[in-house]
């Protein structure tokens, strides 16, 4: 069920495959981030839009000296960032404004139109002109381009409702191995319970097997008193047969103990023996 909801949310925002980020000499990287004037990701040629960051300058890149430097579409690849060279197809859209730096940093912005180019998946490169360097840790920012306003709208509310998809999986998914935990536990509990179970029903019977002994044992005693030497050894028939009961009396009892921690069967009704006369 759950590879089935993936795929559908996969297929609904009809998602892109985005590249690791290139590997740094220990330094942070940063990207542009860009919304359309509707506020959703998908962009629209003729849309306007602008976006800032703060660029590491301590590890590799160019430095501001390097400049001026400016943003290029590319139609987005494997490759993170493919500059430089630029590739033949990259088209200048803006001037990247940058600050002054301060502490192996620096604040740098970014306006521009979105250019009328095919629909789909692109990125967004900074470097100077020819391109010979980027800009310290800028990486490449991507852009989504669609063909209408519309088409921008609905796309955006598929992302969410695949999100919303997503976020309901997990939780479900995390409810669904919790009640399987607890039933695991509680099927162990009970298959110890059962196994304690059946060792005191299989006591009941021997004591029930005991009473039935000593009762008959009761009934034969006026006749055994007779016989004079014959008596005494029904007297001592009578005293093993209460021993063996009180022994498994005590038996049950231990095994009362031993159930104590788990949820016991149901109460045996406790039996009483009539004194042998």
């Amino acid at each position: 069920m759950r590879t089935r909801i993936a795929a559908l949310a996969l297929m609904l925002t009809g998602a892109l495959f985005v590249p690791a980020a290139p590997a740094s000499a220990g330094g942070v990287g940063s990207t542009f981030w860009f919304t359309s004037p509707s506020g959703g990701p998908y962009l629209v040629p003729g849309d306007s839009i602008s976006s800032s960051t703060s660029v590491n300058l301590a590890y590799g890149g160019g430095r501001p000296a390097d400049g001026p430097f400016y943003a290029y579409v590319v139609p987005r690849t494997n490759d993170w960032q493919a500059a430089p060279p630029m590739p033949a197809e990259a088209l200048v859209v803006g001037r990247l404004d940058v600050g002054v730096p301060h502490d192996q940093m620096v604040d740098v912005g970014v306006s521009f139109t979105i250019p009328r180019v095919a629909p789909g998946a692109y990125w967004l490169e900074v470097c100077n002109r020819p391109c010979t360097a980027t800009l310290g840790e800028l990486w490449a920012s991507e852009l989504r381009i669609v063909e209408t306003a519309a088409e921008a709208r609905l796309r955006a509310r598929i992302d969410r409702a695949a999100s919303a998809a997503a976020a309901a999986t997990q939780r479900l998914d995390t409810r669904l191995t919790r009640r399987v935990d607890r039933i695991d536990r509680e099927s162990a509990s009970s298959s110890t319970v059962g196994i304690w179970g059946d060792r005191v029903t299989a006591l009941e019977n021997r004591v029930e097997d005991l009473q039935a002994e000593a009762t008959a044992a009761r009934a034969a005693a006026p006749r055994y008193a007779a016989l004079g030497a014959g008596g005494a050894v029904a007297a001592g028939l009578l005293v093993l047969a209460s021993w063996r009961i009180g022994a498994g009396i005590r038996r049950r009892r231990e095994l009362r103990a031993l159930l104590t921690p788990v949820d016991a069967p149901a109460e045996v009704v406790p039996f009483e023996l009539e004194p042998v006369e």
